[in-house]
């Protein structure tokens, strides 16, 4: 597990995998925060972001899968969809296996939204 923290190992270590807390951010070390701007995925069991200036987003995207999380995010919509999405936020440092069933590259925590918008999936992006 790249970038796992020492700390972190050590609760598994004598813990077990029920003592891994359920935060990233507890576990593995993250870039600073910083402004993005990008396509947001969310579905069932998918939180694909794909940042500007992506044209779609979606599980089979090419590139680095990231999943997208955070309280500031999930309190924001609960609606799955394709949104154009601008946010605060930490991205882990190190490539990994994130997110549902470890299938993505890297995760951001989103600290605060700055901007979400519904796009229609038919919709041709030109920003």
């Amino acid at each position: 597990m790249p970038g796992i923290t020492e700390g972190c190992l050590n609760k598994i270590k004598y813990g077990g995998l029920e003592a891994m807390p359920s935060s990233t951010d507890e576990c593995f070390e993250m870039t600073p925060a910083r402004q993005w701007e990008g396509l947001w995925r969310r579905e069932f069991e998918n939180s694909r972001f794909c940042p500007s200036p992506a044209g779609s987003c979606s599980y089979q995207t090419a590139g680095d899968r990231i999943w997208l999380s955070g309280q500031a995010l999930t309190s924001s919509t609960s609606d799955e969809g394709l949104y154009e999405v601008a946010f605060v936020g930490r991205q882990t440092a190190h490539k990994g296996s994130y997110g549902h069933m470890s299938a993505f590259d890297y995760e951001i925590i989103v600290d605060k939204v700055i901007n979400l918008r519904p796009v229609s999936d038919a919709a041709t992006l030109t920003e």
